[in-house]
């Protein structure tokens, strides 16, 4: 089953991913127009969770597992050799398998984490009380550990810990959505989506530290977002061709994106590098799904039957 309005959004989240990737211009705390572009793509990660637990089977089926770990080695592997080359030897722990060999990488592991405790949970017919309780306590609790972070170094154990087990939440909502969706309106879609919004600029302009603009990440707006935008997406049309490269390519963009960073962030600045890296990534995917579909597979999931 596709949908091409949320096909269309994983593009515009991989935007917003990248832009989040990607520092702000200097190091005060003047909020500049960089720092709310960064803070409102904070929505884009939710929303990829969410869209996972939307088309996720009911129970889980092996299909997801099958899909989702080669690209967790062939990326963790991707990202080695130069996690070896900057940081050296003495930088790799069994961490790894929870935050990955590169700083973005731990958004595959939480996934997989995330859709084999819901497979547990389908085995189990754990009640729904209980996972709506779970799943409120991570949320908030991510919150609370987000912005201890953001205000000493010391609180980056708590904050990764909830990030990793954020997929879990996100996933439950993703398939509330998906068996309440004819319910819903794009209307609804569309308040929420502005209310998350509103509320993560509000939380920007309160909290305005030059550490806070840089690290806050799970902030209660961008859940709101993620949850308007996931109703809209599943409400509208778009043309194939932007829900092609959407449905093709987000991943293999999510995952090659910081590659080009590092090369091109000695030369460009911010708007070009951003530009730059999203545009060589998307281009690189698309290649790569031409000439060896086999290996984009290993990136985003898909494979498509070549003659």
């Amino acid at each position: 089953m596709r949908i091409s309005g949320l096909d269309g959004l994983r593009l515009i989240a991989m935007l917003c991913v990248v832009s989040v990737h990607i520092g702000g211009a200097d190091n005060t705390i003047e909020i500049g127009a960089w720092d709310a572009i960064r803070a409102l793509g904070r929505w884009a990660v939710p929303f990829f969770f969410m869209l996972s637990g939307f088309f996720l089977l009911n129970p889980v089926s092996e299909r997801a597992f099958s899909r989702i770990v080669p690209i967790w080695i062939f990326s963790n592997l991707m990202f080695l050799p130069p996690r070896l080359y900057i940081h050296g030897f003495s930088s790799l722990s069994t961490g790894f398998l929870t935050s990955g060999t590169w700083f973005h990488l731990w958004f595959v592991s939480s996934l997989i984490f995330g859709i084999s405790i819901l497979a547990w949970v389908d085995r189990k017919s754990i009640p729904s009380a209980i996972l709506i309780a779970i799943a409120t306590m991570i949320i908030l609790g991510a919150w609370l550990a987000d912005y201890r972070f953001t205000i000493s170094p010391s609180g980056q154990g708590a904050m990764q810990l909830f990030r990793f087990l954020s997929a879990l939440p996100c996933l439950y909502i993703g398939r509330w959505l998906r068996a309440n969706i004819d319910s819903l309106t794009a209307t609804a879609g569309l308040l929420l989506l502005a209310a998350g919004m509103t509320a993560i600029l509000a939380q920007l302009y309160l909290q305005h530290t030059a550490r806070a603009q840089f690290e806050m990440q799970l902030i209660p707006g961008g859940y709101v977002s993620a949850i308007g935008a996931v109703i809209v997406g599943a409400k509208i049309s778009v043309p194939k061709l932007f829900s092609d490269l959407g449905r093709y390519h987000s991943l293999p963009i999510y995952i090659l994106h910081p590659f080009f960073i590092l090369v091109f962030s000695s030369y460009l600045s911010t708007a070009q590098l951003f530009a730059a890296s999203f545009a060589t990534s998307l281009l690189f995917s698309i290649t790569l799904q031409k000439i060896s579909p086999r290996i984009f597979f290993l990136l985003s999931g898909e494979l498509r039957e070549t003659k």
